[in-house]
């Protein structure tokens, strides 16, 4: 491992939402606090609470959230987003108006030797076939285009519709185990990864097991409610920080 390797920083399911002053606060600290001691941070989808589309990102209420990035990355702080279920239709805006790199749904980095695979979990956890509808729909680029063109108004009232969608199209998690995470993550692990990194369940896991004569790790990160909940990797390991 070289000593080089910067500490990098994961974090999902935030869910900043419009007047919650609180959480905004928290992760503005957050923010500083990796750009003093980070290299990186991968945010792993659902930084916002609902985005319907380009439109969506660029109201007024965002604004607050975009600049606190903008001063991340101009700190040298190197932040990449994966999108999550909440998120992904306004992803392209939403990375280009913060100025920070757009991730693929799935993502492998190296770190100490090792390969690991980030995502925002959504895909990962779902045995929901209306969910992957709607998924694909929603992010269509004839759907983004049509967002594009519609007053912001309009596109506020689709969103708070398509949240409701998307919260009565997606049952109760099947994954209450550690068991069937492990299980969830497995087809991860025998692609190569030793290390799985990813949220939407909105609960903190540390799993280990064993594949092909091998430890592998899965980490779910969970949701911030009260703290700040996120993983760290420095000096070639890995720790969850659940506060």
């Amino acid at each position: 491992m070289s000593s080089r390797e910067p500490v990098c920083l994961f974090v999902s399911d935030v869910h900043l939402a419009p007047g919650d002053a609180a959480k905004a606060g928290r992760f503005r600290a957050f923010l500083r606090e990796a750009a003093r001691r980070a290299g990186r941070l991968f945010i792993l989808g659902d930084l916002f609470d609902f985005i319907a589309g380009p439109q969506h990102v660029a109201l007024p209420e965002f604004r607050p959230v975009l600049d606190m990035l903008r001063e991340a990355a101009a700190a040298g702080l190197r932040v990449g987003f994966i999108p999550g279920n909440r998120d992904y239709a306004g992803a392209e805006a939403l990375a280009r108006a913060a100025r920070i790199e757009l991730l693929p749904p799935r993502v492998e980095v190296r770190l100490g030797g090792r390969r690991v695979f980030l995502e925002h979990g959504d895909l990962l956890f779902n045995r929901n076939p209306r969910y992957f509808a709607y998924r694909r729909i929603a992010g269509a680029r004839g759907i983004q285009r049509l967002w594009a063109g519609l007053p912001k108004a309009l596109v506020v009232r689709f969103a708070s519709g398509l949240r409701g969608v998307s919260r009565r199209d997606t049952p109760p998690s099947p994954f209450r185990t550690g068991a069937d995470l492990l299980a969830a993550a497995r087809p991860a692990f025998r692609r190569g990864a030793d290390v799985v990194i990813c949220g939407h369940l909105h609960r903190s896991a540390d799993l280990r097991t064993d594949v092909e004569g091998r430890e592998r790790r899965l980490i779910v990160l969970g949701e911030w409610r009260d703290g700040c909940p996120h993983a760290r990797y420095a000096e070639g390991a890995f720790a969850c920080v659940d506060r």
